[in-house]
C-alpha cells in the first residue's frame, strides 16, 4: 500500500506545497535543536557550561556559588523565551546565510558543509577571544557551539534524502521485476 503518489502523479501546484510544508517542518526541528544544544551547552548543570559560567565577567562572584545559583542567575538575564526566540533567530541566520553561500541551490556535499562551519567556528573561537581578553576556555566552547549549531542546522535543512531512497526503490523494484520475469522465462524489461 503506497502512502504517497508517485513523483509522476503529483500535480505541480500539489509539489510546492509539499516543499513548503517539508521546510516549515526542518524549521521546526532545526529550531527545536537549536535551543537543545544551547541549553545543553550553556547549562552550569552540566561540567562544560558551569565551567563557562565561571569565566564570563559578571557582577557576582560565581566561584562560590552553585549551580543551581548560577542557573538562577542565568534566568534572570536571559528567561526561556528569549532563549527559544534567540534560537530560532540562529536558524534564520543559517537559512540566510546557507542561501547567500549557495547550499541552496547547488548540490554540496556534507564535507563542504563540514568544512564552512568549522572555519565560522574558529573564527568565531577568534573573534570571542579578542572580545574576552585571554578567556580561552570561553572562546573555545563559543566557538564549538557556534561550528557544532551551523553544522547540525545545515544538516537538518539541506539533507536530502528522500531522492537516494527513490531512486534506490525504483533500482530494487526494477531488478525485482527482472528476476520475476526471469524466473518465468519471458525476455521483458524495463
Amino acid at each position: 500500500m503506497a502512502y504517497f503518489l508517485v513523483s509522476e502523479e503529483v500535480s505541480p501546484t500539489e509539489a510546492i506545497i509539499r516543499r513548503r510544508i517539508n521546510f516549515s517542518f526542518r524549521l521546526l526541528i532545526a529550531s527545536f535543536s537549536s535551543y537543545q544544544i544551547f541549553d545543553f551547552l550553556f547549562s552550569p548543570i552540566w561540567i562544560h557550561g558551569y565551567i563557562w559560567s565561571l569565566n564570563q565577567k559578571v557582577d557576582l562572584e560565581l566561584s562560590t556559588k552553585s549551580a543551581g545559583d548560577i542557573f538562577k542567575h542565568q534566568l534572570s538575564v536571559c528567561s526561556y523565551s528569549e532563549r527559544l526566540i534567540y534560537s530560532t533567530l540562529l536558524v534564520f541566520i543559517i537559512w540566510i546565510f546557507f542561501l547567500i553561500s549557495g547550499f541552496w541551490n547547488e548540490n554540496r556535499t556534507i564535507w563542504q558543509l563540514l568544512r564552512l562551519s568549522i572555519i565560522i567556528g574558529v573564527l568565531t573561537a577568534i573573534s570571542r577571544c579578542l572580545q574576552t581578553k585571554q578567556r580561552l576556555y570561553s572562546a573555545i566552547h563559543e566557538g564549538f557551539y557556534a561550528y557544532f549549531l551551523i553544522f547540525f542546522t545545515g544538516l537538518i535543512l539541506t539533507l536530502q534524502v528522500s531522492e537516494r531512497i527513490t531512486d534506490s526503490n525504483a533500482e530494487v523494484k526494477s531488478t525485482s521485476i527482472i528476476k520475476s520475469n526471469f524466473v518465468l522465462g519471458s525476455k521483458k524489461f524495463l
